[in-house]
């Protein structure tokens, strides 16, 4: 088995059973080894489709300067 899945099912466990902090945390910090790995990575695409528009303004606006 995988890190994350275990990762998860400890602390699901411990949620479940009300033993430490992890009784007190949302469930969305519970079940974070499983969906982290999706968000981190539409976060990527994100921020290199948020570049590549920058980048495709930069080149449109800018003037370039010519050799003579």
């Amino acid at each position: 088995m995988k890190l994350l899945p275990c990762i998860f099912l400890i602390l699901l466990a411990l949620k479940l059973a009300g033993i430490g902090v992890v009784a007190t945390w949302s469930w969305w910090l519970v079940t974070m080894p499983l969906w982290i790995g999706v968000a981190t990575l539409a976060g990527l695409i994100l921020f290199g489709g948020g570049l590549a528009i920058v980048g495709a303004a930069v080149a449109t606006f800018w003037p370039r300067k010519r050799r003579r």
